[in-house]
């Protein structure tokens, strides 16, 4: 597969020196032959001998409820841990919140 660098800087607004550009597309090579080689994902459990073969994501070290964890939480909503905006939300008029 290969990546056209230079476009995808553009997309992204990001200035990539011309000389760099060789670089950029190999390591973009090397992810997406990376990322095809991981499994496919299923329900089978996870084989010791195989590291790639994903495993079930269970809890077996402790069983706290969901009313106990979030009784630590500063504020909640719905069951949920409320917390600030990273960014700040627009408003119509431009304001931000």
């Amino acid at each position: 597969m290969n990546f056209d660098v230079r476009k995808i800087a553009e997309l992204s607004y990001l200035k990539i020196d011309d000389e760099r550009l060789g670089d950029f597309e190999n390591d973009m090579n090397s992810l997406a032959e990376m990322v095809g080689g991981l499994p496919e994902s299923d329900d089978e459990p996870l084989i010791p001998d195989n590291f790639m073969k994903l495993r079930p994501d269970v809890n077996d070290c402790c069983v706290i409820s969901r009313d106990e964890l979030l009784a630590g939480a500063p504020e909640t909503c719905g069951g949920c841990v409320c917390v600030p905006n990273a960014v700040p939300i627009q408003e119509r008029n431009g304001d931000s919140r």
